[in-house]
């Protein structure tokens, strides 16, 4: 197994007069025209989102950087009923689960892995496209060899489905984690602290670290809403910001654009007085500094990177990918250290990330309100969170909580309380 050439493929952005940005594969770049016709006469009709198009994209340029080249004639398998073995397939099926960097030669060459659930979505991408590609060629044949492709298709289409290789390792914490542990938090809040000697952060971006990762802590938010916060929405007088829906954004210049409020409800939070003190400091002190941050009142967005902007003469708004450094540089300074179930040293796990944060303030919610749980908290949690009026995320975080107290709960509350407090009923407004 090979590395990819460096640089043979790229994502590249375009946007319409409407402001939509749509990303598109290039291989030497130029855009290759099947991929290019599956995002704009498929994923974008279909109302897929930026975010959901690149990452479809990504996994698609990485088959294509090992097996799609031009050693490969997927238009003749498919005509000839053969599309991939069962060794090709499960070969395809592993290298989603490598975390190839296409722009980076260096990084190129390293086979990190991803989360399982990560290459599982990979898979299912892969899986998608080539179906979509196939179903075009099958299309166009005709008579006894139509129905003879057609029934070898499904029959290859199902191979996919049930190979082991796209299941959840159950040894490993996935997308659905409880958040941290009591040990875990106390770590977390001090080592992120400005000045601390246990910090791994540079001195410099402490301060800037710190009130993005108290952001996500203290209010549970995504991490597409944190990058996409504005100064605008920031209402210090009020002790609120605003966690804006905004479709199309022509301020917004990353290539990987974070998604923002998702379903198109905006809506406002309090501030903490920590959360509050800290982005307060952050906004009028560290932020104006020029030699750390030039040109950052230029840009409208909160929390901005230390790279600059030749172009603009400013630095740019912080990217998803420097976010998710930072999670990076906390799981290998603080690495946990088990033997079996015996936890020898406390730490964050290898996937330890922004959204751990947000799955652990709704448990912290949960846990600091399951005595006196009412339909009154249990929308206020859909709204703070940004779910839906019927989202039935608030009952599956009880039962996380509830897990968590064991038979403490038990003694409290009784089996039937928690049921009516939780279940969602057919006349309720929300």
């Amino acid at each position: 197994m090979e590395p990819p050439k460096p640089g043979q493929y790229r994502i590249r952005n375009i946007r319409l007069a409407s402001g939509l940005r749509i990303p598109l594969l290039c291989r030497d770049e130029l855009p290759i025209y099947e991929t290019t016709f599956w995002t704009l006469g498929s994923l974008v009709p279909k109302g897929n989102a930026y975010a959901t198009v690149l990452s479809k994209l990504r996994a698609v340029a990485h088959w294509l950087s090992f097996q799609g080249g031009p050693g490969l004639d997927w238009a003749e398998r498919v005509r000839s009923g053969k599309f991939l073995s069962p060794g090709e397939t499960s070969e395809a099926q592993a290298l989603m689960g490598l975390a190839i960097h296409l722009h980076d030669p260096e990084k190129a060459t390293k086979q990190l892995r991803v989360a399982p659930h990560i290459k599982a979505a990979r898979v299912g991408f892969l899986r998608e496209y080539l179906c979509w590609l196939a179903s075009g060629y099958i299309y166009k044949l005709q008579g006894s060899t139509h129905k003879v492709v057609d029934r070898r298709f499904e029959k290859w289409v199902g191979s996919w489905v049930t190979d082991e290789s796209t299941e959840t390792n159950p040894n490993q914490t996935s997308s659905t984690s409880s958040g941290l542990t009591s040990p875990q938090r106390e770590l977390f809040l001090s080592v992120i602290q400005p000045g601390s000697p246990l910090n791994p952060f540079e001195p410099g971006m402490q301060v800037r670290n710190y009130a993005l990762l108290l952001m996500l802590y203290e209010h549970g938010m995504r991490m597409g809403e944190l990058l996409a916060l504005r100064v605008d929405d920031v209402f210090l007088d009020r002790m609120v910001f605003r966690i804006a829906a905004r479709r199309n954004d022509r301020l917004e210049t990353r290539g990987r654009a974070p998604s923002g409020a998702k379903r198109g409800k905006g809506r406002e939070r309090l501030f903490s007085s920590l959360s509050m003190a800290t982005l307060q400091r952050w906004l009028e002190v560290d932020r104006m500094d020029e030699k750390r941050f030039p040109g950052a009142p230029k840009c409208p967005y909160v929390f901005v990177s230390e790279r600059l902007d030749v172009l603009k003469g400013a630095v740019r708004p912080l990217s998803v990918r420097r976010l998710s450094a930072l999670f990076e540089i906390l799981r290998r300074h603080y690495p946990e250290r088990r033997n079996g179930h015996q936890l020898l040293k406390v730490g964050f796990d290898p996937h330890f990330s922004p959204h751990d944060l947000r799955h652990d303030w709704c448990v912290r919610y949960l846990l600091a309100r399951y005595e006196g749980w009412t339909a009154n908290d249990d929308r206020t949690m859909r709204y703070e969170m940004g779910w839906t009026e019927r989202s039935k995320m608030p009952s599956h975080y009880m039962r996380i909580a509830l897990r968590d107290l064991g038979g403490k709960v038990l003694e409290k509350t009784s089996a039937e309380r928690i049921y009516e407090a939780m279940k969602i009923r057919e006349e309720m407004p929300f």
